[in-house]
């Protein structure tokens, strides 16, 4: 960090950078700034200057970009939270498997991802027991 660096765009690059070196890919590789410049439809090289912190000021459709692609908050990278706690948040019980579906899921058409939802839903439904469903459920079940 240089001394005149904006603390927020320290916080920012700090948490992006903790997001680089903690999730993982189904392979179970770290993603690069390559994966993430691909799957959120920045450039490689705007990925990585902000991760070096040679670009500062990111634009909220980059924030955007970023949250959705990782599967975070918006508010991730400037939250005043503890980072352990926000950490915690994101890793609990390991569910990797999740943040995978969600960074998948985050570049499908709106469409794909209603339809998706509605898989789950019916999954959850086949799968669970009647005291298990959802007053919504319920109704949806009787239509």
């Amino acid at each position: 960090m240089s001394e005149h660096e904006d603390p927020a765009y320290q916080l920012f690059r700090e948490r992006l950078n903790w997001l680089f070196a903690n999730v993982k890919r189904s392979d179970g590789k770290l993603y690069t700034s390559s994966d993430i410049a691909r799957m959120s439809g920045l450039t490689v090289q705007l990925v990585t200057e902000y991760r070096r912190g040679l670009r500062t000021n990111p634009t909220l459709s980059t924030l955007i970009a970023l949250a959705r692609t990782f599967g975070v908050p918006l508010g991730y990278f400037f939250s005043t939270k503890d980072q352990s706690s926000l950490e915690y948040e994101l890793l609990k019980n390991e569910r990797q498997d999740l943040l995978e579906l969600t960074l998948r899921a985050s570049q499908l058409t709106p469409q794909a991802v209603r339809q998706i939802v509605e898989v789950i839903n019916i999954f959850h439904i086949t799968t669970s027991t009647p005291e298990e469903h959802s007053p919504h459920e319920a109704e949806g079940e009787k239509h």
